[in-house]
């Protein structure tokens, strides 16, 4: 299975920050255990924190999406987390 980069995820969680008042805090990523991701962001007020465990991902303790999107074999969770993180960006 192709997984993308942790430099390629995070390039691509900084390209979506950029233009917003959100910096990127930390970045991990577990690739023994199913890729499990967690992203902070902060706009210098509040920290969001994103997890991801095995495809659904959370953002402060709450639910945001399930792992029905993701296709056997394929790295997809980097992009719906980049697309939940735009979502949280867009709605302040």
């Amino acid at each position: 299975m192709f997984m993308l980069s942790n430099d390629e995820v995070i390039f691509q969680i900084q390209s979506v920050l950029n233009n917003s008042n959100f910096t990127l805090l930390s970045f991990d990523r577990n690739k023994q255990v199913f890729g499990n991701m967690i992203v902070v962001i902060s706009d210098g007020q509040k920290k969001y924190q994103f997890i991801t465990d095995r495809g659904e991902i959370s953002c402060n303790n709450k639910f945001l999406c399930d792992n029905s999107y993701h296709i056997a074999g394929q790295d997809d969770t980097p992009i719906y987390l980049i697309k939940e993180i735009e979502k949280i960006i867009h709605s302040k």
